[in-house]
């Protein structure tokens, strides 16, 4: 094992290793790391007919010397596996939706910058949003749940933070040249984060991504 993906590997809490000690160690950290969050791995890692990396590993185990030499022989490296278990870990989704709890952080920030002022601190909207203002448009309406965004494809409400409401009859400003295309997914994510299960999955089930 190089320098380097020692490195790595401890930095990511897995300590001091050894080739001996790989698979104790790896099955310890997997354990801590990834199975509290319920992540089974992925499976271009997995041993043939098992599920996941831990499952892998088990069976190195149960295979004593001979497993330990397969360890030896293998093809991709333990530094790889690692970063790849780490990196599955980190990019698990909440609830099974379409995006992560680092894009909702990430959300709740561009939101609160640029979004919160018209939809409201809490993504509620504004007060009699229904009611037409009068010029005839609308005022900015919930994206909490409590309202009609769930109608909307995936696609649709890209489009509407980058292009704005003008396409639509209303009133929103454009931020195609405000926000990145991460920070317009975050944004929706942190909002969708505020919808509850049902709501959800109608949106999914009648247009979502």
């Amino acid at each position: 094992m190089d320098r380097r993906a020692r490195q790595a590997l401890t930095d990511h809490g897995f300590g001091v290793l050894t080739e001996i000690d790989v698979k104790a160690t790896m099955k310890k950290s997997w354990t801590r790391i990834c199975r509290p969050i319920g992540f089974s791995g992925p499976a271009i890692l997995a041993w043939p007919g098992k599920p996941s990396v831990y499952s892998a590993i088990e069976e190195f185990e149960a295979q004593g010397n001979r497993g330990t030499r397969m360890m030896h022989g293998a093809t991709i490296s333990v530094g790889v596996l690692a970063v790849a278990l780490i990196s599955g870990c980190g990019k698990q989704t909440v609830d099974d939706r379409w995006y992560t709890q680092a894009e909702v952080e990430r959300g709740a920030v561009v939101f609160d910058d640029n979004c919160a002022s018209c939809h409201g601190g809490n993504a509620q909207g504004a007060f009699n949003w229904k009611k037409t203002l009068k010029d005839g448009s609308y005022p900015p309406p919930p994206l909490n749940g409590t309202g009609h965004a769930w109608h909307h494809s995936f696609d649709t409400l890209m489009g509407t933070i980058s292009q704005g409401g003008a396409p639509m009859g209303g009133k929103m400003p454009a931020f195609a040249d405000e926000l990145s295309r991460d920070d317009q997914k975050a944004a929706i994510a942190y909002f969708q984060s505020k919808w509850d299960k049902r709501i959800y999955e109608a949106w999914s089930e009648r247009s979502g991504l």
